[in-house]
């Protein structure tokens, strides 16, 4: 996702040509999430119009695509302050998802009702879990990148720089630079700060999505 996004719609419009040379229906829905997700980074005026496409040619691709298409739906209420909507749709993907053991699922429910108790402010519910997972896959920067953030919302400064000390030498997503962008500005790291600006500079006219 971190190509020039000029590229990435030229490739969209391309593999939609072949997949309709090929008439393949579950490789075109699965295209048409793909433009979803493109145009919801820039946010599109044209991006529901995309997304109500994807939900209705998503059953074409199986439950994978359907489980995805709510989670696309969440991050569009998300970002337009639904939050009702986003808690809902996350909901249904996480009991669909369950459902069919989809292998995501529940780090897809997590980092999307982050997104959502974050916007709120209401971040106390789930650190405990965040902190759970990111103890569980210790690799993951992204985890530590994010519980570093929840805690510096949460004003736990110590427990926020001793994440951000773990997670800031070995990020390397544009992802993990946002949230520790916020986390060094918190902890007063004023060059850390401006270095991971420098860093996501490329990418300002883009909405981080989960």
């Amino acid at each position: 996702h971190e190509r020039p996004l000029a590229e990435r719609r030229a490739a969209i419009e391309h593999a939609t040509m072949l997949a309709q040379r090929a008439q393949d229906s579950e490789l075109l829905a699965w295209i048409e999430s793909w433009r979803v997700r493109c145009e919801t980074e820039v946010c599109e005026p044209a991006m529901e119009q995309h997304q109500h496409a994807f939900v209705r040619v998503a059953p074409r691709a199986g439950v994978t695509a359907v489980w995805y298409a709510k989670l696309l739906q969440g991050m569009q209420a998300t970002l337009f302050g639904r939050f009702e909507d986003a808690t809902r749709h996350v909901h249904e993907a996480r009991e669909l998802g369950e459902q069919a053991f989809i292998a995501e699922t529940d780090h897809a429910y997590l980092w999307q009702t982050i997104a959502i108790r974050r916007w709120q402010g209401e971040t106390l519910p789930i650190v405990e879990e965040l902190r759970a997972i990111s103890e569980r896959i210790p690799h993951s920067i992204d985890c530590r990148a994010t519980l570093a953030a929840v805690y510096a919302d949460l004003g736990r400064m110590p427990d926020a720089r001793i994440e951000f000390t773990r997670g800031y030498p070995n990020a390397n997503s544009t992802f993990a630079w946002s949230q520790l962008a916020s986390v060094a500005r918190a902890l007063g790291e004023t060059e850390v700060a401006e270095l991971l600006h420098a860093k996501l500079s490329p990418y300002d006219d883009r909405c981080a999505l989960s």
